[in-house]
């Protein structure tokens, strides 16, 4: 079981990830999502995942942990205020795939989705990935600007007047971050991100993902030959990755 959380010595608007810096949140979260995400920013160097500003539409980055920056090669100077979707999309980047990301962040639904990414230097990785919301906690104590009070006391009322009967108090709770985590496991929930992060493997779950990785590592050795014969410099579509993307659209336990 890996651990451990360095909420408890903290300010209630304040976590601490693995390098010693400082993430402030711009409200009071509500407890089981505060020792969450104090947990995994305590593996921020070893765990790749970005905290998301739900209150914009776009979910722009407002944190992203050194192992995340180290799988990108993006800095964090870069990510700041940019869109996690337009980040990391590219030529081969499924629409489909990113449609379910905006539904599952819009809908508020946890979920493990995938798609291919891109990194800095525009080379095509195959990124699994588990989303999940932070909520505010009930007493919305503040820290930051007061348009964002406003924000969240409007959002509070819209989710009043259109409540719907689902009988689950999250539908009452007001959403805060979104966090996207890459990971290994398709079908990852809380318990299985905070005991074995972002290494764990389901054994019927993980089959394609180093399918994924072998056809993307020929992909590489072929285009480094052929990458000269291409007029405009970008990169060939060449039947391997072709064979790739028929993989991932496969991808079916």
């Amino acid at each position: 079981r890996r651990q451990v959380s360095r909420v408890s010595n903290m300010p209630v608007n304040e976590v601490m990830d693995e390098e010693g810096g400082i993430f402030r949140l711009r409200c009071e979260l509500h407890e089981d999502d505060r020792m969450f995400l104090g947990e995994i920013m305590a593996r921020s160097k070893e765990d790749p995942f970005v905290v998301t500003d739900f209150l914009n539409e776009n979910h722009t980055i407002v944190y992203a942990s050194a192992a995340f920056r180290e799988m990108t090669g993006f800095d964090a100077a870069s990510m700041r205020n940019q869109s996690y979707i337009d980040l990391l999309r590219g030529p081969r980047t499924a629409e489909s795939d990113i449609r379910k990301l905006r539904t599952a962040l819009r809908k508020r639904k946890d979920c493990t989705l995938s798609m291919v990414s891109y990194g800095i230097d525009k080379t095509p990785f195959f990124n699994n990935f588990y989303v999940t919301i932070l909520y505010a906690h009930p007493n919305l104590r503040h820290s930051g600007p007061m348009r964002v009070v406003r924000a969240f006391r409007g959002f509070r009322r819209e989710r009043k007047e259109k409540k719907a009967m689902t009988g689950s108090p999250r539908d009452e709770w007001i959403p805060c971050y979104g966090l996207i985590f890459s990971c290994e496991c398709q079908e990852a929930n809380r318990d299985v991100i905070r005991n074995f992060g972002s290494s764990f493997r389901q054994s019927r779950a993980s089959k394609h993902v180093p399918q994924a990785n072998e056809l993307l590592e020929s992909w590489h050795e072929v285009s480094a030959k052929e990458q000269s014969s291409s007029m405009d410099g970008n990169l060939l579509i060449l039947p391997v990755f072709q064979e790739l993307e028929e993989s991932l659209l496969r991808r079916s336990l």
